[in-house]
């Protein structure tokens, strides 16, 4: 049997690759040799090209390339098609994915059905194509888009797409409910992919190689930063400089102690496992805190609370206390502060260990449904 997974996982981006490994390698694990499962190595030619305005604007551009590279580095782990697409044409995609024969398809996860985002709609990943036998389903797939502002057409392209998929898992509770209300289907909530895969390695030596490399005293605390907003960094070294030395990710910030801006994403994730505190706006920022048990605020810089996915999953496994809403003002400043001086201090390790087992718990119907679909295969004698 042949699985192609059909994700984000050429976007310079943490998170959208990291859950694309992850959900690779968790099929890979539940099938075991009974089928092979790859990547299927297509990518959204202006989603490509927003990515790298957006990477290379300013004067960003040394830092953009070194990250370029860390990235183009970890995609050699992922067991990715022999064949490559570049293109928004769906006619062409589907030609493609007809060529490649795959009796299954799994699409997630990330906000792949987002219907307003950067990749315009309808894209690829609705599948809205005859794969003859191909079979079709969705892992922890994320639109969150208000189902009030899609319009008639759009919601039947969308129900005709759903109506085909044999299985429907969403990341999140906006996402079920578009779902339902677009068609008569009830998707299960699934976790993100990152839930599912353990990552293991010495972080006493790691942080040693960050105490050397940055000639730091042998237990000076490290607080990382992944917002970018640069007054924040001033205003938290300012108030906490002689307590922690701070280390920006992702964004460089003039005012950190160290930018560790150009790292892949393997990197990245021991970097975040060594830090004292993490302050992060990503959904995937959080969910690697929650994973390395590293006291954390995740602080919405881009959505509200009503369609929050970091408040949502916080909210369900009782830890909505690492969260805020940034807002206008100074005042917001004061607020973050006196949240990392709390949280610090808030021992919520066996509630993070509980929500780690919770959320892995929500891939249980995925899993059923693939072996299922497995066995079928096997029995008409392929």
């Amino acid at each position: 049997m042949r699985i192609g997974i059909l994700t984000y996982h050429r976007s310079i981006n943490y998170g959208a690759f990291l859950q694309a490994y992850c959900l690779l390698k968790y099929v890979q694990k539940v099938v075991g040799d009974r089928a092979t499962v790859e990547i299927i190595d297509y990518t959204s030619k202006s989603s490509s090209e927003s990515y790298n305005r957006l990477l290379y604007k300013g004067n960003n551009k040394k830092n953009a390339w070194k990250k370029r590279i860390g990235f183009e580095r970890s995609y050699l782990l992922l067991k990715m098609s022999r064949k490559t697409l570049f293109s928004d044409d769906l006619s062409e995609i589907k030609h493609f994915l007809v060529q490649q024969r795959y009796d299954l398809i799994i699409v997630g996860s990330d906000e792949v059905w987002k219907v307003d985002g950067m990749r315009g709609f309808p894209t690829a990943y609705w599948l809205n194509f005859d794969l003859g036998d191909c079979e079709k389903i969705s892992y922890a797939v994320s639109a969150r888009t208000d189902y009030r502002k899609i319009d008639f057409k759009k919601r039947n392209y969308m129900k005709e797409s759903i109506s085909q998929f044999r299985y429907l898992g969403a990341r999140d509770q906006m996402t079920v409910s578009l779902i339902q209300q677009v068609s008569d289907r009830e998707p299960h909530l699934n976790c993100d992919p990152t839930f599912l895969i353990p990552f293991s390695y010495d972080r006493e030596a790691f942080r040693e190689k960050i105490i050397k490399k940055y000639h730091l005293e042998k237990n000076q605390k490290l607080l990382g930063i992944m917002i970018p907003d640069q007054k924040l960094i001033a205003k938290i070294h300012r108030k906490m400089g002689k307590e922690y030395k701070v280390i920006a990710l992702y964004d460089s910030h003039a005012d950190a102690d160290i930018n560790m801006v150009g790292i892949g994403p393997f990197e990245w994730l021991k970097v975040v496992g060594c830090l004292d505190f993490f302050v992060t706006d990503r959904f995937h920022g959080t969910v690697f805190a929650m994973k390395m048990k590293i006291p954390f605020l995740s602080v919405e810089t881009y959505d509200t609370e009503e369609n929050s996915k970091l408040l949502e999953m916080l909210g369900r496994n009782g830890l909505e206390s690492h969260y805020m809403v940034y807002h206008a003002g100074n005042s917001v400043y004061e607020d973050i502060l006196s949240k990392i001086a709390q949280l610090s201090k808030q021992n919520d390790r066996e509630k993070v260990q509980q929500a780690l087992k919770n959320e892995k718990k929500r891939s249980k119907s995925f899993k059923n449904e693939l072996l299922t679909i497995l066995s079928e295969y096997e029995k008409k004698g392929n």
